[in-house]
């Protein structure tokens, strides 16, 4: 309006028109403006989920990495607010990073493993055993720590832990020793 009103000619008038005709033109509406957001939200997401790599998950992680890049899309997609289509951004992005690869999942695995393991040898009282049956328990503790530290997939983490608590409980309390001895 103020080019149209400084026009000195009919021409600029014209020209001012189409230049403010223009620069309207490219102002987004409402809805425009949220179908961008979307539109770039959405690519966010799935270039972020085609930067990970199949083979560097479980088969479990790679379907929980799949479902928060579904869950986010979806979520952007069917969204009517500015900053849902943010927050849901955020969130798959956040989703997906916290899923953690066969590698980490195996580390993790080990050390909950070993938590249990010197958690459970712990809470045995020296005093309840044999001098012998405590060198057994603390073997058989030693044992399970190895075969923890060793175990290549979680199945086998699953099984030295089981292996070793169960080891640790067949180990007898001086109680336990004097029970058998009298029943025999």
């Amino acid at each position: 309006i103020t080019a149209i009103n400084n026009a000195t000619s009919l021409s600029n008038v014209e020209s001012a028109e189409t230049n403010g005709l223009d620069a309207m033109d490219k102002i987004l509406t409402v809805l425009e403006e949220l179908e961008a957001a979307k539109t770039t939200a959405n690519s966010v997401i799935s270039n972020a989920y085609g930067s990970y790599v199949q083979s560097d998950y479980s088969e479990a992680g790679w379907t929980k990495l799949t479902a928060a890049k579904e869950s986010a899309i979806t979520e952007i997609t069917s969204t009517t607010s500015l900053s849902v289509v943010d927050s849901a951004k955020t969130s798959g992005l956040d989703a997906m990073d916290a899923v953690l690869t066969a590698v980490e999942e195996l580390a993790a695995a080990k050390t909950a493993a070993l938590a249990e393991i010197n958690s459970t040898y712990l809470s045995y009282e020296t005093d309840d055993y044999s001098v012998t049956a405590w060198a057994d328990l603390a073997e058989e503790k030693t044992k399970a720590i190895s075969a923890i530290n060793s175990a290549a997939s979680l199945n086998e983490v699953d099984s030295a832990k089981t292996g070793g608590l169960n080891a640790m409980d067949k180990v007898l309390t001086v109680t336990e020793e004097l029970a058998l001895a009298e029943a025999r």
